[in-house]
């Protein structure tokens, strides 16, 4: 250990490094840190919770499984997924162009009432 470093660093080609026991510690704490919500969970916990979901909104639980379904089946295509995309796309800048002239002729008016008045 060089002169003037704490007990946990160690001199290497004059560079101070994490010892291996540390570097060991801290990747096992971001493993943990990263793992899923899902690892603690019991597998009959969850079918539970998905019986009780679906008894109580079946509708929405056909609808999820046909969403589910339709993905897995191969249904949703780079061409469907492109298209769906250009839909929600001209809506939202259709929507956008349309108030921003409406601000803009709003502020128009403004101008044009206070010059007149």
């Amino acid at each position: 250990m060089a002169a003037g470093k704490g007990e946990d660093e160690v001199q290497e080609n004059g560079v101070a490094a994490v010892p291996p026991r540390k570097r060991e510690s801290k990747r096992r704490d971001r493993s943990e840190a990263a793992e899923s919500p899902l690892t603690n969970v019991q597998p009959g916990e969850l079918v539970n919770q998905v019986t009780s979901f679906a008894r109580e909104n079946p509708h929405l639980a056909l609808a999820g499984a046909a969403v589910v379904g339709f993905i897995l089946g191969g249904g949703l295509t780079p061409r469907l997924v492109g298209a769906v995309g250009m839909f929600a796309a001209r809506r939202y800048l259709g929507g956008a162009m349309r108030e921003a002239v409406d601000t803009v002729l709003r502020e128009v008016d403004d101008v044009t009432a206070t010059v007149k008045g």
